[in-house]
């Protein structure tokens, strides 16, 4: 009992803490052994990439805890950077019964249940670069993350979609968009419209997302900033490519190279244009699925124990951010054997936009390498080196940092 009573006075210790400085701290989580793909059924992302793979529902990506309406109903969302809108599925209604969404274990919404539910009517469709899509009622209520409550929060009751699996939290840009970090804000419960990510090892089933604030025991200083592209996404300008074999770099960029890249939690691959994944599988020791020329990569699984990573950078050669992402963090779970090797999918997948396909995209295999600082009312993004299997805790008021 005296434990217990430990643990209760220390987690309202913690809770105090957090709100004498307006910040609200949330855990993220992935399901155990997340990483897995075979073959014929490789899971790249909720926007399925213009592939001829199978996708099926997605347990790659990262989720969040959240409860919505009066009194309360728990939601297990997918945060996703990449996009600005909120929508739960709604109880009852088709969406649920399909196969790919898992109302029973991640929740679902009853509008009849809450006694702070306002709506209008209004019906509005989600869609997604994939085509995929949701399509419901507008409706507001109060949600609540991280022990903190949001009152006339927007969001969309899913009812009928089209290759969608779970609900959706988007925290993206613009600043003005009524996301929930943005109305934490306006409702004066964090300082800043400015979150922190960090997702933690590819091992880890957890990490944490801070609205207003940011962790410096997660992380090797200096946090630098770089301005976004643009408003409505967090896209920042990828200016250098570099792999490494021990200490011993590879440029692999030209010197006036600057390609916009997303940042998004919502894409389990990270997704760069073909000449460029070329150029990196030649130096890792990896190649395309047989048979391809782009798309998704594949590496014999003992590349995981060599001393290889690569560098990225963004903005000045000089004064911008570097993140080191090594091999150990690329190579996923495996695939089966090819003439006598055991292969594994790689975390890179070669695209071009321009030709109609998937955007180049900063996605989970880079983001768990990283700290992210996403500054909306400055329109920057901070990155710092992630110290991955971090214990500590040492969370500050981004104002005070």
């Amino acid at each position: 009992m005296a434990i217990l009573s430990y643990l209760v006075a220390l987690l309202a210790l913690l809770c105090f803490t957090a709100a004498a400085q307006r910040v609200v701290v949330a855990d993220i989580w992935k399901p155990a052994n997340s990483q897995i793909a075979s073959p014929s059924n490789i899971t790249l992302s909720r926007k399925a990439l213009s592939v001829p793979l199978t996708q099926t529902s997605d347990k790659t990506l990262y989720r969040i805890n959240v409860s919505a309406g009066t009194p309360p109903q728990q939601q297990s969302l997918q945060l996703d950077t990449g996009s600005r809108r909120l929508w739960v599925p709604a109880t009852g209604t088709s969406i649920c019964a399909s196969s790919l969404a898992d109302c029973a274990n991640l929740g679902s919404f009853d509008s009849s249940e809450s006694s702070t539910l306002d709506t209008s009517g209004e019906t509005d469709t989600i869609a997604y670069s994939d085509g995929s899509s949701v399509t419901g009622q507008v409706f507001s209520d109060t949600f609540r993350i991280g022990g903190q409550a949001i009152s006339n929060q927007v969001g969309l009751l899913g009812k009928q979609g089209t290759a969608v699996y779970e609900g959706v939290l988007g925290i993206g840009f613009p600043a003005s968009a009524p996301t929930i970090n943005h109305n934490l804000a306006a409702q004066g419960i964090i300082s800043s419209n400015r979150y922190s990510i960090y997702l933690n090892s590819l091992a880890s089933t957890t990490g944490t997302i801070i609205f207003g604030g940011i962790d410096l025991s997660k992380f090797v200083a200096p946090l630098l900033r770089v301005p976004v592209i643009g408003t409505d996404q967090p896209i920042i300008a990828l200016t250098r490519v570099a792999t490494l074999k021990g200490l011993l770099p590879t440029i692999q960029t030209s010197a006036d190279y600057s390609q916009p890249i997303i940042l998004d939690t919502g894409t389990s691959l990270t997704v760069l244009p073909t000449a460029l994944v070329d150029s990196i599988n030649t130096a890792m020791g990896a190649q395309y699925y047989p048979g391809a020329t782009n798309g998704v990569t594949i590496v014999p699984c003992s590349a995981v124990t060599q001393s290889l990573s690569i560098n990225f950078h963004f903005g000045g050669i000089l004064t911008g951010p570097t993140i080191n992402v090594p091999v150990s963090q690329l190579v996923l779970q495996g695939l089966g054997s090819l003439n006598g090797v055991e292969m594994c999918q790689f975390g890179l997948f070669g695209s071009d936009a321009a030709n109609g396909n998937f955007p180049t995209t900063l996605g989970d295999t880079f983001l768990r390498s990283a700290y992210v600082l996403f500054d909306l009312d400055g329109g920057k993004v901070g990155l710092a080196q992630a110290v991955v299997g971090s214990a500590d805790s040492l969370v500050r008021k981004i104002a005070e940092v």
